[in-house]
């Protein structure tokens, strides 16, 4: 079969593995890419070899799994950390084992550990911001800053997150892509919360110098390791925040404390939680809902239907609801 472009031979390959056509989708993985130019393949060459190192997991064919990460890493592709070490999946710690004990694991990973040691002495914050229509730079405007999740990037994070949700309410927005390096295209924000906490810090003072910012009504978006930042900047007050929309956060950051949720709540935080209905329970969330519930501070929680951890496609539907439990201060609604 053949593909208008590379995308769309990606999208088909991920199609029929949900579908539960893993030996179709291993074929599109391993040829459906040979009519294309080198130039062409240049920018999806992570995603491709992604693609087939998942799949091989999938079929649990650990040679062809194996085989491939090795390859990718001699092609200077960074592979995710997952790739070499992780703890939460049983069935996939048994697989990752094999590959552990294979005799060209050591040399394998600290190659690619340093491949992203040296990507990470040229990477820096980055920035993209989007005004509302006939914007007006003598006049304040409400911001909305997003933070993608860990492995991702701004690229793909505005197509999963799209900014007309807040351009059409006003908004100025605001993508923010993690300094630190995560895997060959994509970042991470709780490598180090530290760091995280001082781009947005250092981000947050260029915006105020840039445009006229309404400080009331800074609303502040993450998506699962960006939810997770997100949250520990609030807790931690690193920029005034009115309001929270946390995505799939999986982990508590040490910031968040009874002490901590107490001062966000003097400063008037309202908090916005969603996790998809397939993914529960996440012990993470509970911990922390059961702590807002205890502290009074105001907390809407979603649980989107049929969802696994992703942004759901009605999130657009979903926010002038959450908006208005946000800046409503007759809505104190508490979990």
């Amino acid at each position: 079969m053949s593909y208008k472009n590379v995308e769309e031979a990606i999208n088909n390959a991920y199609g029929l593995e949900d579908d539960g056509e893993y030996t179709k989708a291993l074929e599109v993985w391993n040829s459906g890419f040979d009519c294309f130019t080198e130039e062409q393949l240049n920018e999806y060459k992570f995603d491709i070899y992604c693609g087939r190192i998942w799949i091989h997991y999938m079929m649990k064919n650990s040679e062809g799994f194996i085989n491939n990460i090795i390859e990718a890493v001699e092609n200077e592709i960074i592979c995710p950390q997952w790739m070499f070490e992780y703890k939460g999946n049983e069935d996939y710690e048994v697989f990752l084992r094999l590959w552990q004990g294979d005799y060209r694991y050591g040399k394998t990973k600290e190659k690619n550990d340093l491949l992203r040691v040296e990507r990470q002495k040229i990477t820096k914050f980055k920035y993209n911001i989007y005004f509302p229509k006939e914007y007006d730079c003598n006049k304040k405007y409400p911001l909305f800053i997003a933070m993608h999740g860990d492995g991702d990037n701004i690229k793909s994070f505005i197509k999963e997150w799209k900014a007309e949700m807040f351009l059409s309410r006003g908004y100025i927005v605001v993508y923010a892509q993690s300094s630190q390096v995560y895997n060959h295209k994509g970042f991470s924000w709780i490598s180090n919360l530290d760091i995280a906490r001082n781009d947005i810090s250092g981000l947050y003072q260029e915006l105020k110098k840039q445009c006229f910012i309404n400080e009331e009504c800074v609303i502040l978006g993450g998506f699962s390791g960006g939810a997770v930042a997100a949250i520990d900047i609030v807790m931690e007050g690193v920029i005034p925040i009115k309001g929270l929309i946390s995505i799939c956060p999986e982990r508590k950051p040490k910031s968040v404390t009874i002490s901590s949720i107490k001062d966000a709540l003097c400063r008037k935080v309202k908090l916005v939680f969603m996790e998809g209905e397939n993914s529960l329970p996440v012990k993470a969330q509970e911990e922390m809902l059961e702590m807002f519930k205890n502290t009074g501070i105001p907390c809407k929680y979603y649980i989107n239907k049929g969802l696994e951890h992703e942004i759901p496609n009605d999130l657009d539907y979903k926010l002038d609801e959450v908006l208005d439990f946000i800046y409503n201060e007759d809505a104190n609604e508490k979990i």
